[in-house]
């Protein structure tokens, strides 16, 4: 049987311009005597639509599509269309994958699984399904399955997860498929590649049969989904793995399955992070309806990398700096700001803060009489800088791009209305660490970011020769922790018997904890990791809890 694989771009509720895709596809499998064409899972509406799934009149434009779809199916008479997509019926609405033949409807899976842990939520939305049969065609017996699905045995779930599930792959060995077919909006986590290989490397022998997986590719939100659809042999080879973070197409023959000898899938994860948010903002930007973003250039690590993913993703004619400086400010930042918008091919214009600074303090003056000089000063200075960007954002119809990182985010080393202001926080979700680690990868081959920017020691420049050491640990130290308590779960005390100092631990965790006020008023997060802050990680602000 000859597959075509479809691995579109769909943007949430945009139906139209989603059908448009899907039709195209159609026609391009037809042309090339597909007998089947193969969709991502809910591609008609965009994954995940949320709460738009809960209104009426967006379910009936669902199915209005499903419609049109299968209209437009006469066209291709021998070409059967495999779609995700919602569809209700019997009162109940269901994560679907339908497939549509010469002008009709011809078979049905509901998804039977339904994720709600992490950035998941669908049992608030639809109806878990509980038969799975196959689909007859061409001789051959296809196992569809969709998303969650085919992670039901995977032994990476917590035993709780595990007993919420239906073991639909174990299950459907006596349905003697010949091949097997999962659809999935399986968002990506630097990890998430080799996991979904392990996975359907073991279903391909458990079935005894090619395996293929089609995913959603695009940034939707906070979420990106990098795509990489695949085909498994029998025996849970990969043969063949569509690209990474952008739109791809294959036409796969299940009688004539061999290796490519020029697949070589990206297992980097420092180009994987690079290419995930240059997605990232190119899909938040364009699909918010902007072309243009702004930001602030520091001479700083976090801001230089930042630029650099923007102008990748955008072109160097929407990307726009602002260095603006203060007494504080060295000479060397200014240079080094200058020398990234020239390398960049983007303009940057200085704009100094001290006279707005003095202004503010004179101001103020009276009502900070009976106190020190503190923070409040500091902040006021990141806080003018984010008046100046978001004016100019404004005025140019433009988005300002936060540039802070997870490191940052954790330990409240950022500023409220800020330098914490922006419609996405580019970096939200790479420690420090990893920012410098994707840097390196930046000038891999030529010199973009100034190597004075990366060598020199992290400063916000806020005060009289100031060091980020000053209030943080070393980040190879700090990231480390962070990355046990926040993305591992591990306890305190957990932690503790790895060998770190108590004191350190017990302050690093005391300052997440504090901070989660700030992070909830935060631009929110391009995903990178397994819990980022955000969607998949919901704490109280007003809560005294540790866990120990």
């Amino acid at each position: 049987m000859k597959i075509f694989l479809a691995q579109i771009n769909p943007k949430v509720g945009d139906f139209e311009q989603n059908f448009a895709k899907i039709t195209q596809a159609c026609q391009d499998a037809f042309s090339k005597t597909a007998d089947l064409i193969v969709f991502s899972e809910c591609v008609l509406t965009g994954y995940p639509a949320q709460d738009l799934w809960l209104c009426d009149k967006f379910i009936e434009t669902v199915h209005s599509f499903i419609q049109r779809l299968i209209r437009v199916s006469e066209n291709y008479p021998t070409l059967a269309i495999a779609i995700g997509t919602p569809f209700y019926e019997d009162n109940a609405l269901y994560n679907s994958l339908i497939v549509i033949l010469k002008g009709a409807l011809v078979f049905k899976q509901h998804k039977q699984n339904l994720p709600n842990y992490d950035v998941f939520d669908e049992k608030r939305y639809f109806k878990e399904a509980s038969v799975q049969t196959v689909f007859l065609y061409k001789d051959q017996r296809i196992l569809f399955s969709i998303c969650e699905d085919a992670w039901a045995e995977y032994e990476g779930l917590s035993k709780e997860n595990k007993s919420l599930y239906i073991k639909t792959v174990e299950e459907a060995t006596s349905l003697r498929p010949s091949v097997f077919i999962n659809i999935s909006a399986s968002p990506f986590d630097v990890s998430k590649q080799e996991q979904r290989r392990a996975v359907f490397s073991r279903h391909a022998k458990t079935l005894n049969c090619p395996v293929i997986m089609v995913n959603q590719v695009g940034g939707n939100d906070q979420l990106i989904f990098d795509g990489a659809s695949m085909l498994l042999s029998k025996e849970g080879e990969l043969i063949f793995q569509l690209a990474s973070f952008k739109e791809d197409f294959m036409l796969i023959d299940t009688a004539n399955i061999s290796i490519c000898s020029e697949f070589l899938p990206c297992r980097d994860p420092i180009q994987l992070y690079h290419d995930a948010l240059v997605l990232g903002i190119r899909d938040y930007v364009q699909k918010t309806g902007f072309k243009k973003v702004i930001l602030g250039l520091s001479g700083g690590i976090d801001s230089a990398l930042t630029a650099v993913l923007a102008v990748r993703a955008l072109g160097s004619e929407n990307v726009r700096g602002l260095a603006m400086p203060s007494h504080y400010s060295s000479k060397g930042s200014i240079d080094d700001a200058l020398d990234l918008a020239k390398n960049l091919g983007i303009r940057c214009d200085i704009v100094p803060i001290q006279d707005f600074f003095d202004s503010a303090l004179n101001a103020t003056s009276p009502l900070f009489e009976d106190y020190k000089t503190d923070l409040t000063e500091e902040n006021m200075q990141a806080r003018l800088r984010g008046l100046i960007l978001m004016a100019l954002a404004n005025k140019t119809q433009a988005l300002v791009l936060s540039t802070g990182n997870k490191s940052e985010l954790a330990m409240g080393y950022c500023t409220l209305y800020g330098d914490m202001c922006g419609a996405i926080c580019v970096l939200g979700d790479l420690y420090k660490t990893d920012v410098y680690h994707v840097s390196e990868y930046v000038n891999k081959h030529e010199i973009i970011i100034p190597l004075s920017t990366l060598t020199k020691e992290p400063s916000a420049e806020l005060r009289p020769n100031q060091k980020d050491s000053d209030s943080l640990p070393p980040y190879e130290i700090l990231d480390r922790i962070l990355s046990l308590f926040i993305d591992e779960n591990q306890s305190e005390s957990d932690i503790l018997k790895l060998g770190f100092d108590r004191t350190l631990v017990k302050d690093i965790l005391k300052k997440i904890h504090n901070n989660e006020y700030k992070r909830q008023q935060a631009a929110p997060s391009l995903k990178l990791s397994r819990k980022s802050f955000g969607l998949g990680r919901r704490f109280s602000i007003a809560a005294n809890f540790f866990s120990s």
